[in-house]
């Protein structure tokens, strides 16, 4: 298995699974500059409103929550998330695709979480045909919702790579 070495921005991921690896010019990441309130047991889907980069118009500020595939291809999705929970506080997110495709999934949350900032990331890849989107969702447990804080861009992210 390949591991990554060097990395320098986009240009340093070298391979994954013992296969090179090059991230075409199709990549995105948005932020959202503002907390977002996310229900007790109840699906989430997070919106954006700041583009960190976009190089090939996968963002549309008219569909918030996406970013859309330009091309057919393999991307790499990673959703990252920032919040404190309480106690009792689960937090569960994932990125999925408009065709009902789970790319990747993350749970955290525990007493010994408490008071504490956690981050959470998932990442995976998925092959998208052109027009199909990946989002992100959350969704709290067991107590009466939680929110996802932001933090200097570091929270909550959607970023795509288009990966060759």
């Amino acid at each position: 298995m390949g591991s990554l070495t060097g990395l320098s921005g986009l240009a340093g991921l070298s391979s994954i699974m013992g296969s090179p690896v090059v991230i075409n010019a199709a990549t995105a990441s948005v932020f959202n500059s503002a907390d977002i309130s996310i229900s007790n047991v109840t699906w989430t889907t997070l919106t954006f409103d700041t583009v960190i980069w976009d190089s090939a118009s996968i963002y549309d500020a008219g569909n918030p929550e996406r970013l859309t595939a330009p091309v057919d291809g393999y991307y790499l999705a990673i959703g990252q998330v920032l919040w404190n929970p309480t106690a009792e506080e689960q937090l569960y997110m994932e990125v999925r695709t408009s065709d009902g495709v789970r790319v990747a999934t993350r749970g955290i949350g525990s007493p010994s979480n408490a008071g504490l900032t956690c981050v959470q990331i998932a990442a995976g890849i998925c092959y998208l045909s052109t027009g199909i989107y990946v989002y992100m969702r959350a969704t709290s447990s067991p107590s009466a919702g939680a929110t996802i804080g932001t933090s200097a861009k570091v929270s909550p992210i959607l970023s795509m790579y288009k990966l060759l």
